[in-house]
């Protein structure tokens, strides 16, 4: 047991190459123990060696046949791999041995999704939800998955945990892709008292009131999200960038000042600044501006 508890300690901090080695040396040891070969599959999957990893789960289904993880873990390999059908078949042995698993019910649905048999896709998923109703996390993969069929599904959530951030926010999300904005900001408004430091929510709550063309509360919605995160760049940006959609570029302008003093790393911030300026006929500054851009890129500014 020590190298297996070896492995498992290696592979939870991502060295996977050593996991490997732990496993096998348990294997020698222990050649007969089907759980052992699960884990090298396991080992080997996060490593992206599907092939191998199939093969270890493959023997220790031969030493185990009965044992429905193993099956659900040899149809999620063979998804890995692209190979659907194999992995469909896999799933479903799995729910004939252990049939009120309902995470095996999910991966059946997410694999019926992948081959685009949809409506059989959401069956599956309601079968998951009705055999743990109470699962937040279920809820919420549906929810994002299924729009109009899953509202229920996010409300159901909120009533089984009211304080549940990402609920209230992914339903704001789904009633904004529905059209249905005057909802959609109420439900923002729930979520952000909940969750204050939400860049993400900020962000949407304020689009959202631009693409209503109530651009002044998006402007008021950017300044209060700023004083809360003042060193987010994405808030900074997209503040300027709505002042100078409005024809309020000497704002604008204003607004990337205070956002480099801030974030004077930013070449994202210092681009936007420069293109600014330059679209405003002041060429020899947006120039400056460009040059020290190219010294301070980071990784961050990639990123957005």
């Amino acid at each position: 047991m020590c190298w297996f508890r070896q492995c498992d300690l290696l592979r939870c901090l991502g060295r996977y190459k050593e996991a490997l080695v732990a496993i096998d040396r348990a294997i020698e040891l222990c050649p007969g123990n089907s759980g052992f070969l699960s884990f090298r599959g396991n080992v080997l999957q996060s490593m992206g060696r599907y092939k191998e990893a199939l093969v270890a789960i493959d023997r220790a289904i031969e030493l185990c046949p009965g044992n429905s993880g193993f099956l659900s873990f040899r149809g999620d390999l063979l998804r890995c791999m692209g190979r659907y059908k194999e992995a469909l078949v896999a799933v479903d042995l799995a729910i004939e041995i252990a049939p009120n698993n309902n995470m095996y019910w999910f991966r059946r649905g997410d694999l019926l999704e992948l081959m685009k048999r949809y409506e059989e896709a959401l069956v599956s998923y309601e079968r998951a939800i009705e055999i743990n109703p109470n699962s937040v996390v279920l809820r919420n993969i549906l929810g994002k998955k299924w729009l109009k069929k899953t509202l229920a599904s996010y409300e159901r959530a909120i009533e089984l945990r009211s304080d549940n951030f990402c609920s209230w926010l992914r339903w704001g999300n789904v009633l904004k892709s529905m059209g249905r904005s005057e909802q959609a900001l109420f439900v923002y408004e729930r979520a952000i008292e909940i969750n204050l430091n939400s860049l993400l929510l900020w962000n949407n709550w304020a689009k959202l009131l631009k693409s209503m063309g109530r651009s002044e509360e998006a402007l008021v919605t950017y300044k209060r999200a700023i004083e809360i995160n003042p060193n987010s760049l994405l808030l900074w940006n997209n503040w300027a960038k709505l002042l100078k959609s409005m024809g309020r570029s000497e704002e604008a302008l204003v607004i990337y000042k205070r956002a480099i003093e801030t974030n004077p790393n930013s070449s994202l911030l210092q681009n936007n600044w420069a293109k600014l300026l330059k679209s405003m006929g002041r060429s020899e500054e947006a120039l400056v501006i460009y040059e020290r851009a190219i010294e301070v890129e980071t990784d961050t500014d990639k990123a957005l």
